[in-house]
């Protein structure tokens, strides 16, 4: 149970790998899992008036000083340190791919969609862009 936090690393890693390379699960995730993660993040935060990522960049900067810091005070090897801070980076990743980032494995927007993709006709966007303006 000591190293319970790596395995759910390692199984973390190997899910977002796995959304990586088959859209399918990508979009799985999309479609079940990521509207009540968003959910339940945004539940926890919605009361806060500004954005979370700035204290979230903070809190991981300060506790990487902090291993580093406590690495100097143990006179731990600095391999060992190092194993810290790849591990903070490590769940850094994992924490952006499962809040958002495995939204961009999935299929494109026309596949999705079953629409086909349109060719650049200037006059048309031209006609666009000043009926828009």
């Amino acid at each position: 149970m000591k190293h319970s936090r790596y395995l759910i690393l390692l199984l973390l890693t190997a899910f977002i790998l796995s959304t990586r390379y088959n859209t399918n699960i990508a979009e799985w995730y999309a479609v079940s899992l990521y509207p009540t993660i968003s959910a339940v993040l945004s539940y926890i935060v919605c009361w806060i008036p500004f954005s979370m990522e700035e204290i979230f960049v903070l809190g991981a900067i300060l506790l990487s000083g902090i291993f580093f810091v406590r690495g100097i005070r143990k006179k731990e090897r600095w391999y060992k340190v190092a194993l810290y801070e790849i591990e903070l980076v490590a769940w850094i990743v994992v924490w952006f791919y499962i809040g958002w980032g495995m939204n961009y494995f999935r299929q494109n927007i026309y596949e999705r969609a079953s629409v086909e993709k349109q060719k650049f006709n200037e006059e048309v966007f031209n006609h666009f862009l000043s009926d828009y303006l």
